[in-house]
């Protein structure tokens, strides 16, 4: 099993907390005095009650006047507080400190959380540094430059922070030479090695925090191994990575290298936990893990409390209004062939340049990520190159230069994002579903488009738990990115055939684990050219749209959107010659002496007149042809060509005929 990283681990626990700053005390330090997320209210941050979800925090700190979040420490979670770093001399510290490592709020301190043994507290002194195992809170800012798995502090504190500590002031030199400390053993250089061979080295922040990190391997041997590396990449210089390795680098570690790989998938074959977790008071659940009883569930909330995080919550946001809300995942299914990747590709062409368009209302522009894992990139930078030329992108000018800059495409052919296991029934994301969240990071994708799950899904599609998992770690990377992420699907045979898109190919937990889903389907209706029509079958979290239609280009095949004008132009074109036969025959029944009667419903319809007169040309049982008929008297009344005249049976009774106008009539044309 990959080791979590530490900051999700943190994320994934419910001890959380807000803070803001105080009166500053009699030596000019403001302190940060803790809150409770849900009441707002000063509290006791070791009291569990005043814990919660680190959503829950967040969302209050952004809106309430809060100065940051917080995370309590105890039952199991360890912190190190080095304050003063290039003032007290901690930077070697810093740099060797395991765990997630962050700076402080100041910026000039920095923090080290870790999970594992209790130890004995560390309170500050002269030193600047501290180090607790419960009993505190420290302050979160997510400015991280390491992130390592879960690690145990408890043998870093005793060994490094102790001694150190008990010297009460930290001296302030330098720290040893480089050439004075140990060489790496060849089991860690070796790791290092495998590490640099999933980090890509054309990407100019990852080649600066490699040299960053590997100017920290004793003796000045990360070099050779740094240059090894930097040789790979087609911007490679040497006098650039000397000059870039020759600059002083502060509060980095060769252990970065392995937080960047793994971020990317790699797995560290020698990652290993010197010292056994004990399980001890709340802690009996191990977040390395996941086994054990975790025990800080989120917390209840009465009305009040409640209240106070909706309104401290910013309203969500789409991307495309009522389809694909922010933070979740939308689906949208259709049979094979109807045309959801052209439909997809638009789609990311309008959003990219914030244009509203295929009856779908775009309200701004926003970065898009098209993954694609059917057709290759070539493939589908031809039809994006058509799309473009039926919307008209075929000029010059800086606006068209940002929008198409603003649409990324990633070729995922053979590289799924999850995949079996034989030891988990929910199966395992892969190296890709991890870059996947590293590229919406790196390109600021809002809407990420995924064509399609069955090619990147390599389990069980009828299975509940996997199919909940995967959509669930979709849904987390869309909530941590605050993206939409749209996953194109096939339906079930069976289904499609009976004109629902209700099933997907699979588990019901693919319907039921989204908040949006929209289906596609070919309809081929009398009176109209075969179109497509999309519907929003589940709108969970706002109101459900009303269905539009789609045509396709014969020639290029690209999708655009068949407005209620165009619909009723194609009814009057393919509905013509009806219309006349219509009118021909209520002139002929009008010349006879024997008027078709106007009425919509009963045993004397203008149908049944019809019929009586011209049997062989209106059946009785004919249900298309009584349709039909009824759209083309309702087409001749409108045009003024016929009018409803008020006339007598045999026995007196008064009725309504339609009547044929002659062009010299004053009525004829007016639809009256």
């Amino acid at each position: 099993m990959q080791p979590k990283f530490t900051s999700q681990a943190m994320k994934d626990t419910a001890r959380w907390l807000v803070w803001k700053y105080g009166e500053p005390n009699t030596k000019g330090k403001r302190p940060k005095v803790p809150h409770n997320p849900r009441t707002g209210l000063r509290c006791d941050p070791t009291n569990p009650d005043n814990w919660t979800t680190h959503s829950e925090a967040a969302a209050l700190a952004s809106g309430q006047g809060f100065d940051g979040l917080g995370f309590a420490l105890g039952d199991g979670w360890q912190g190190i507080d080095f304050d003063g770093v290039d003032a007290n001399g901690l930077a070697d510290l810093v740099n060797a400190a395991p765990g997630y490592v962050e700076y402080s709020p100041t910026g000039a301190g920095a923090h080290a959380i870790g999970f594992g043994q209790p130890f004995p507290t560390l309170a500050s002194n002269a030193s600047g540094l501290e180090a607790y195992s419960g009993g505190r809170y420290f302050t979160f800012t997510g400015n991280a430059f390491r992130d390592d798995p879960l690690t145990d502090l408890a043998p870093f504190v005793a060994q490094a922070i102790a001694p150190r500590h008990g010297a009460g002031k930290a001296t302030p030199a330098a720290p040893p030479a480089r050439e004075q400390a140990d060489p790496l053993d060849a089991s860690t250089a070796a790791q290092l090695a495998d590490a640099l061979d999933w980090i890509n080295p054309d990407a100019r922040e990852s080649w600066i925090a490699v040299i960053a990190a590997l100017k920290s391997v004793p003796n000045n041997s990360g070099f050779e191994l740094g240059r090894d590396w930097s040789r790979r990449s087609s911007k490679h210089d040497d006098a650039e990575f000397a000059a870039k390795w020759a600059e002083d680098w502060k509060h980095s570690s060769y252990r970065a290298v392995f937080s960047m790989a793994q971020a990317n998938g790699w797995q560290n074959p020698g990652w290993r936990q010197d010292v056994e977790l004990r399980p001890h008071g709340l802690a009996a659940f191990d977040p390395r893990s996941g086994q054990g009883v975790e025990t800080p569930f989120p917390a209840t909330l009465n009305l009040t409390e409640l209240l106070r995080i909706v309104q401290a919550t910013p309203p969500r946001l789409f991307t495309t209004t009522f389809f694909t809300p922010c933070g979740e995942v939308t689906l949208l299914s259709a049979d094979g062939g109807v045309g959801k990747t052209n439909f997809a590709l638009a789609w990311a062409l309008c959003l990219a340049f914030g244009m509203s368009g295929l009856s779908l209302h775009v309200p701004a522009p926003v970065p898009v990520l098209f993954v694609t894992a059917e057709d290759d990139a070539i493939e589908c930078g031809r039809r994006l190159e058509a799309i473009a030329a039926a919307m008209h992108l075929n000029f010059q000018g800086e606006w068209l230069s940002e929008g198409f800059g603003r649409l990324h495409l990633w070729d995922v052919e053979g590289s799924p994002l999850w995949v079996e296991a034989r030891d988990s029934a929910a199966g395992v994301a892969t190296a890709a579903l991890a870059e996947l969240e590293r590229r919406i990071i790196a390109t600021g994708a809002k809407q990420v488009f995924i064509d399609n799950a069955s090619t990147v899904f390599l389990a069980d599609h009828n299975a509940l738990v996997p199919v909940n998992a995967f959509i669930g770690a979709l849904r987390r990377i869309a909530a941590r990115t605050e993206c939409n992420i749209l996953l194109l699907a096939h339906v079930n045979a069976e289904t499609a055939t009976k004109g629902s898109g209700k099933t997907y190919n699979g588990s019901v937990a693919w319907n039921n684990s989204v908040r949006s889903r929209m289906f596609m389907k070919v309809v081929v209706e009398t009176d109209l050219p075969e179109h497509i029509i999309v519907s929003h079958e589940k709108a969970n979290l706002g109101p459900k749209s009303g269905p539009f239609r789609l045509r396709r280009n014969a020639e290029t095949g690209v999708l655009s959107a068949f407005t209620n004008h165009e619909v009723a132009a194609a009814i009057d074109e393919t509905s013509a010659p009806m219309v006349e036969k219509v009118f021909g025959h209520i002139q002929e029944a009008q010349r006879r002496g024997e008027p078709i009667r106007a009425a919509a419903s009963g045993p004397k319809t203008a149908y049944h007149g019809l019929a009586e007169i011209f049997p062989r040309e209106y059946a009785e049982g004919d249900k298309e042809m009584k349709r039909r008929v009824k759209l083309a008297i309702s087409t001749l009344s409108n045009s003024g060509r016929i009018v409803k005249r008020n006339g007598w049976d045999n026995n007196r009774n008064t009725h309504q005929f339609w009547a044929v106008l002659t062009p010299d009539d004053p009525l004829y044309g007016t639809g009256v």
